[in-house]
């Protein structure tokens, strides 16, 4: 069963699902057509590659209730337009880690800033989710943006050389 769709002001947050995550990553007209929606010419986005999709299907295959975890794909609703992606991976010892990435020429328009702040809302939801972790590289500064816009903190080192790690508590957020 597709989890709902998340709504915010200017996007709908669509789940994926074994259909799309079994899709070639860049074939934007197979993607397109499974969405039903308008995909610009430079899609694939950063970071939506083979092995983003494997994961999702062997996170699926682990664990079927994963799905709404999962990947979101942003479509700009006045448009109908994708621009991007984000979501995690399973909730694991309380703490949910999110991502995301939308196209160049969506970026600066606020846009991982509306979806993140509705993907939080929805991970807090859930009584297991303690934590959100973001991780990204000290010189992405848009990325760093989204997270201090988003109640995020620095906690030190990431996952990988170079990488730093940002968490949102439940019981820290500012109100």
């Amino acid at each position: 069963m597709q989890s709902p769709s998340i709504y915010t002001a200017r996007l709908e947050l669509r789940a994926g699902s074994r259909e799309i995550y079994n899709l070639p990553f860049d074939d934007a007209a197979a993607l397109a057509r499974a969405l039903g929606v308008n995909i610009p010419d430079n899609w694939p986005v950063e970071n939506y590659d083979d092995e983003c999709l494997v994961w999702c299907r062997k996170m699926l295959d682990h664990d079927p209730a994963a799905e709404p975890w999962l990947l979101r794909y942003y479509i700009e609703r006045e448009s109908n337009t994708l621009v991007g992606f984000g979501g995690g991976g399973a909730v694991k010892d309380g703490a949910w880690t999110i991502g995301y990435s939308v196209l160049p020429q969506f970026r600066r328009r606020g846009y991982a800033s509306e979806a993140t702040a509705a993907l939080i809302a929805q991970a807090f939801e859930h009584e297991e989710v303690e934590r959100i972790i973001a991780e990204t590289y000290p010189e992405l500064v848009a990325s760093l943006g989204v997270m201090q816009k988003n109640g995020f903190r620095f906690v030190g080192p990431g996952e990988g050389e170079r990488v730093i790690r940002y968490e949102l508590r439940r019981h820290g957020r500012l109100r």
